[in-house]
């Protein structure tokens, strides 16, 4: 078990390189959001979805297990493994999709992604592979590799999006920059590995066919709630496209991948570090108490910011994106309450993983997934968009909360030890709401 003071410098690192990629994100987005119309933001965001939803499911989530060998030669071959799953498997969907649409009406009227089918295809590659590598890094605690080829991924990305501006904006420069980019990381990342350890002078295909028993509780478990997951992520996307059009998936899109934010910069670091100690605190059992301070710590740097932020979100959406982005400000309104208590229990991502409690994880997944698309849905069709988007995260917040607060009861920590710093701080979120009204009145 690390101590202390190396675990804060692992997450400093892992949060130094996503704090400056998502500062390239903030920087471009301005630019963006005047080179790009909504529409076809929120058509790179359906994309996007896809290629996060298929790039969970093709790899059948071996790479999760890399930690867990007590050799790297073996781990090593759980890369490859995830990889060969991968590859053949995009082939067959990549081959069967025309197949279908030959001979199938597959869909009423033209979509835009239809012209991109390729690119979903290469993007979900490169997503798979470099997922599969930053877990390696992670085995190896080698955070200083995944932060850089975070912060190489970042600037690759909006570098190529905003070249769209030199050829009048078109969409392909949009949706090609995602997997280059995730291409250009990889490189970066393989080049940082020691290769040697692919090599095995064992049979391989038998030890392919011993890793895929060992731990077949991914496919069986991990990739349903990963694919549920990012579904659920997705669906909103989907929804608003089909009821609304793009433009409005394009408002959504950028409200939650500001709103995001807090958790890609601080709780996403700390799953990531936290991920190669978890199981060596589970064993002991003290995985609860470990994860008791660092959500308490948690509570204290975002419930007052976010109440702050969320009041003034449309003013500054409308100040930084442009006239026409006031409503993504609205969107990040009713995304806050989701944000904190994601925010609040990152420390537990891979808790599921670790403890072996996948099948848990997947029936959560499915329950959220069912009931807030069905809130989303069932608002969408009475033409009222800000209902909709309101009762889907209302929703998400809710159900994640009660599961998460499950969990930490199974790990031996109640509701009340876990929230003491939210019941300080409430009297201060409520004086500030009551300045803030009376200020805007």
């Amino acid at each position: 078990m690390r101590p202390a003071r190396q675990l804060i410098a692992d997450v400093l690192s892992l949060a130094k390189g996503t704090v400056l990629a998502q500062l390239v994100f903030v920087v471009a987005t301005p630019a963006l959001t005047r080179i790009y119309s909504p529409e076809q933001l929120g058509t790179f965001g359906v994309y996007a979805a896809l290629v996060l939803i298929l790039g969970k499911l093709v790899g059948f989530r071996y790479e999760l297990a890399i930690p867990l060998p007590t050799q790297d030669r073996i781990a090593s071959n759980l890369v490859l493994l995830t990889a060969a799953l991968t590859v053949p498997t995009l082939i067959l969907m990549y081959v069967g999709y025309y197949w279908a649409a030959a001979n199938f009406d597959l869909y009423m009227e033209h979509h835009e992604l239809h012209d991109f089918v390729l690119s979903i295809t290469m993007g979900v590659a490169a997503f798979v592979i470099n997922e599969a590598l930053v877990v390696w890094a992670i085995r190896k605690k080698q955070f200083d590799v995944i932060a850089m080829a975070r912060v190489i991924n970042a600037v690759s990305l909006a570098v190529l999006q905003l070249a769209g501006f030199l050829f009048g904006a078109p969409l392909i420069f949009l949706i090609a920059s995602y997997p280059l980019a995730l291409f250009i990381s990889t490189i970066y990342q393989l080049s940082k590995m020691d290769l040697q350890l692919f090599t095995y002078a064992g049979n391989r295909l038998k030890l392919f066919r011993i890793l895929l028993y060992r731990y077949r509780e991914f496919p069986l478990y991990a990739t349903s709630a990963a694919g549920l997951f990012e579904l659920s992520q997705a669906l909103p996307l989907f929804i608003l496209t089909y009821f609304f059009g793009n433009q409005q998936a394009g408002y959504f899109f950028l409200a939650r991948r500001i709103g995001l934010m807090p958790i890609s910069l601080v709780g996403r670091a700390i799953a990531q570090v936290n991920h190669a100690d978890m199981l060596e605190h589970h064993k002991r059992g003290s995985l609860g108490e470990v994860m008791l301070v660092q959500m308490h710590y948690l509570q204290w740097m975002c419930i007052v910011p976010a109440t702050l932020i969320a009041f003034y979100a449309p003013l500054l959406s409308e100040i930084l994106f442009g006239e026409g982005w006031r409503a993504a400000g609205v969107f990040m309104q009713l995304l806050t309450p989701y944000v904190v208590i994601r925010f609040i229990f990152s420390p537990m991502m891979a808790i599921n993983y670790v403890a072996e409690w996948q099948k848990s994880g997947f029936w959560f997944e499915v329950g959220s997934s069912v009931v807030s698309a069905g809130c989303l849905v069932w608002y969408s069709q009475h033409g009222d968009v800000v209902l909709a988007v309101a009762s889907y995260f209302l929703v998400l917040a809710v159900v994640n909360l009660g599961y998460r607060l499950f969990l930490m009861k199974r790990l031996g920590v109640g509701p009340v030890r876990l929230f003491k710093p939210a019941l300080l701080q409430l009297p201060v979120v409520a004086g500030l709401i009551y300045i803030m009204h009376l200020a805007a009145a």
